[in-house]
């Protein structure tokens, strides 16, 4: 299975950019985006916003969690309703903060900080989780409006 870091690469080569070209399509330097593309930095949420429109893929997709390269509709991420999804869905996974911390590997007291919107949930801590609940990364940051993963739960679910 190809790593996110592999996909990006190849999306970027398809769509014939360089690392520079794209960094400077994005805004950034090409250093700073060979970080993400090598996997050595984790993407920030707002850039790897800026690198999924710019490529015209789902958040799902580079990460694996969905075959399709693109949603119907899809939307530009939510800062604030990331925050609130990753709450009703804990919630709705019967998990508690102590839980989530604990998959996550990292205190109580960060998942408050997350779900009331304190601190931005670092990307890869937001695909754990997603992970952890089959929840799609595009519908927790509020690019799409329905759980594309639901239908994998059930799947799962009645096997």
């Amino acid at each position: 299975m190809l790593k996110y870091y592999q996909i990006l690469r190849n999306l970027r080569e398809d769509n014939d950019y360089s690392q520079t070209s794209f960094a400077e399509k994005i805004g950034l330097n090409r250093s700073t985006y060979s970080k993400y593309e090598c996997g050595i930095n984790d993407i920030p949420i707002p850039t790897l916003n800026l690198i999924v429109n710019k490529l015209n893929i789902s958040i799902d997709y580079l990460f694996g969690f969905s075959k399709n390269k693109k949603y119907d509709n899809m939307g530009e991420i939510n800062i604030k309703y990331l925050h609130t999804k990753f709450k009703e869905e804990r919630l709705k996974n019967g998990l508690s903060q102590l839980d989530v911390a604990n998959y996550l590997d990292v205190n109580q007291n960060m998942i408050s900080y997350y779900e009331k919107g304190e601190y931005l949930i670092p990307t890869k801590k937001l695909v754990l989780f997603c992970e952890l609940t089959k929840t799609s990364i595009d519908y927790i940051c509020g690019r799409i409006e329905s759980n594309e993963l639901d239908k994998y739960k059930k799947k799962e679910i009645s096997v």
